[in-house]
């Protein structure tokens, strides 16, 4: 009983809890760049042309941010048409019913060289499960023909969780190749037990040994 006490109170006392939501890397697609699409000057199904990378969710938690692979073409002329990155649901494989969210990239802030853009989705709250299938889309704030952002991949099936998907007005086709992204997701992590349930065990020892020491003692004396 001393050894289980020691034990308990070792526990509660010597172990600290790391308890934190940490952003970790879920999906990763990256490799040569072999293809590029543009997002601009014809309009689609949601009211400008739009570009997509399906994924599937590898970690449970709250979707933090995605990278995705573009640029601006049409960098050094501001034209004042923001890109427009949006979270969508998945039906037949495509993008479907509204955003699970929506954010607005201001022009001036994606670079003109090809490169990982960071898109923060944090603030949306968005929990994700194991398998659940998601859409990366991007899209032109306004159609405007100036203004040409364009998302790069591989012309290869180079991501087996999704695939890249476009829509020039009649409904989104699929393809068999793959814009580069990635997605990251907060985690809870709970790293060691929690102290207070150990403290408990500890007291809870305690007050057993206690309840036992007068028991012991009286049964000794009827011996």
């Amino acid at each position: 009983m001393k050894k289980f006490l020691s034990l308990a109170a070792l526990l509660a006392f010597g172990l600290p809890v790391s308890v934190g939501a940490v952003p970790i890397l879920d999906q990763e697609n990256f490799g040569n760049l072999t293809l590029s699409q543009g997002i601009g000057s014809v309009p689609g199904s949601f009211g400008n042309p739009v570009t997509a990378q399906t994924f599937t969710v590898g970690i449970a938690g709250t979707l933090a941010a995605v990278d995705v692979f573009i640029n601006n073409q049409s960098s050094g002329s501001i034209t004042g048409t923001d890109l427009v990155a949006e979270i969508f649901g998945i039906a037949a494989g495509v993008p479907a019913g509204g955003a699970l969210a929506s954010t607005t990239i201001n022009e001036a802030l994606i670079p003109g060289g090809f490169g990982f853009f960071n898109i923060d989705f944090s603030s949306f709250g968005l929990n994700v499960s194991i398998g659940q299938q998601l859409a990366i889309v991007l899209r032109e704030s306004s159609n405007n023909p100036n203004t040409v952002y364009s998302w790069a991949g591989s012309n290869s099936d180079s991501y087996a969780g999704g695939m890249r998907t476009f829509d020039i007005g009649s409904g989104f086709v699929n393809t068999t190749t793959d814009f580069y992204f990635r997605t990251f997701v907060e985690s809870v992590e709970v790293s060691e037990p929690p102290t207070l349930l150990l403290m408990g065990l500890a007291l809870a020892a305690a007050g057993f040994v206690r309840g036992r020491r007068p028991f012991m003692r009286k049964l000794s004396a009827r011996k």
